[in-house]
């Protein structure tokens, strides 16, 4: 896992201040501010990745990502 900083459009996979940062659209000086923020500052960065592969783990599980891609095909079968 890793903290990311991505541009903010609305279907958030990242969570501002706790697995990355989030920026406006097009606010190409803030993400790199942003970027060197947390390269910066290794407890942060540590923190942030930790919290990434934690919500990635949680999120996108075997389990999970199986079950999804079922409710698709099925859906898509009918």
């Amino acid at each position: 896992g890793e903290g990311l900083v991505p541009f903010s459009v609305g279907a958030e996979v990242v969570e501002d201040g706790v697995t990355g940062a989030l920026c406006a659209v097009g606010d190409v000086e803030g993400m790199a501010a942003a970027a060197l923020r947390i390269l910066g500052d290794r407890s942060l960065w540590n923190t942030m990745s930790r919290a990434a592969a934690a919500d990635a783990r949680e999120r996108y599980s075997l389990n999970d990502v199986v079950a999804h891609y079922e409710r698709f095909y099925t859906a898509a079968l009918k």
